[in-house]
C-alpha cells in the first residue's frame, strides 16, 4: 500500500494548475485527480492513505525559527482549493500538531507494518526511514532502505543541519565534510573489525566523530546545535 505525502501532492498540484488551463471548480478536481493518479499508480499499489501536516507543529514549539526562512514567499493561489479537495474526496488524514511526515513515519512502522507500506514522497527526509520508498519524479520502482543505509542518511542530516528548514549544520559541517567524516569513520571501523560488517546504529555515531575529531577541546559548542538538529530531523513514529 501507499503512503503518500499529501503536503507535496497538494503544494505541486496547486502551482501546475496556477499555470496551466485550470479555469474552474471542476476542473482543479480534476487536476487533484490526475496528481494522485500518478502518486498511487494502480500497477504499482493495490490501496493508499494520504496524509497532511497540521497548521499547528510540535517542531516550531522547540525551535520557533524552524523554517522562518519561507515567511513572505508567495504560496500558490489554489493551495487551499486543493487541500480542501484531498480533504474531501481522499480523506487525507492531518495528525495533531504533527507533519505529514511524522504520520507516514508512524504508518510505516507501527499502524501497517504487516502491509509493506511504501511512503510515496519527492522529500528527501524520509531516506532516514528504514522501508520501502518511491519517489515519482524519478524512481522506476520502489527501493528498498535497510537499517544501515537509513541511519547514515540520518546521521549526515543531524550533522549538516536543513537550510531547508531553516535548520543550522553544526559548524563548519556541510554535506561533503560530514559524509567524508563518516566514510572515514566507517573504514577504519571495518578494518579494525573484517569479520563483520559495520552497522551505524544511529546518530551517536556522528557524535563521536566529532568529538574526537574535532571538537574534543570546545564541546559545548556543537552540542546544544546538535541536540537541537536531532529534535528537529529525527521524523517520529509515535505520531497519534
Amino acid at each position: 500500500m501507499a503512503l503518500l505525502d499529501g503536503d507535496i501532492i497538494a503544494y505541486t498540484t496547486a502551482a501546475r494548475a496556477a499555470n496551466g488551463d485550470c479555469i474552474d471548480h471542476d476542473d482543479l478536481v480534476g487536476w487533484v485527480r490526475g496528481s494522485v493518479q500518478e502518486w498511487a499508480p494502480r500497477s504499482f499499489f493495490n490501496r493508499y492513505v494520504l496524509y497532511m501536516s497540521d497548521s499547528s507543529n510540535f517542531r516550531m514549539d522547540i525551535y520557533p525559527e524552524y523554517k522562518a526562512n519561507r515567511k513572505g514567499q508567495p504560496k500558490p493561489k489554489l493551495l487551499q482549493m486543493v487541500k480542501d479537495i484531498l480533504h474531501e474526496e481522499y480523506q487525507a488524514i492531518v495528525v495533531a500538531n504533527h507533519e505529514a511526515d511524522d504520520a507516514i513515519a508512524t504508518a510505516m512502522y507501527v499502524k501497517y507494518e504487516d502491509e509493506t507500506p511504501v511512503a510515496v514522497t519527492t522529500d528527501k527526509d524520509f531516506a532516514q526511514l528504514e522501508g520501502w520508498h518511491w519517489n515519482p519524479n524519478k524512481d522506476d520502482w520502489p527501493r528498498y532502505i535497510d537499517q544501515n543505509e537509513a541511519n547514515y542518511n540520518l546521521a549526515i542530516q543531524a550533522l549538516m543541519g536543513d537550510s531547508t528548514d531553516n535548520i543550522k549544520g553544526l559548524p563548519g559541517i556541510g554535506v561533503k565534510k560530514a559524509t567524508k567524516m563518516l566514510d572515514a569513520w566507517i573504514g577504519e571501523a571495518q578494518e579494525e573489525d573484517c569479520d563483520e560488517p559495520l552497522i551505524i546504529t544511529g546518530p551517536e555515531h556522528a557524535t563521536q566523530i566529532l568529538y574526537q575529531r574535532f571538537y574534543e577541546e570546545r564541546e559545548e559548542d556543537w552540542r546544544e546545535q546538535w541536540d537541537l538538529n536531532w529534535a528537529m530531523v529525527c521524523l517520529k513514529t509515535n505520531a497519534p
